[in-house]
């Protein structure tokens, strides 16, 4: 009955909200540890204090990253 209940479709909207960015969060963490590039620290300070865009501009960056990386990298 939790759908019937006044106010209860925002709930669900926010909830599932939550857990999607649960999930990008861990995602992007998973794929920060894993993959091999510079600037690493920049990544997880820039999801501390804009935690809702980063982990979007990250998955969209992350094979420019890659890229630049063998270009420049040691």
């Amino acid at each position: 009955m939790y759908l019937l209940q006044e106010g209860a479709a925002p709930k669900v909207i926010i909830h599932a909200a939550m857990i999607l960015s649960a999930s990008a969060w861990l995602i992007v963490i998973g794929d920060i540890a894993y993959r091999k590039f510079y600037h690493k620290k920049f990544w997880i300070i820039f999801m501390v204090f804009f935690p809702s865009i980063t982990p979007i501009v990250y998955l969209f960056q992350r094979k420019n990253l890659e890229r630049l990386e063998s270009k420049f990298g040691s």
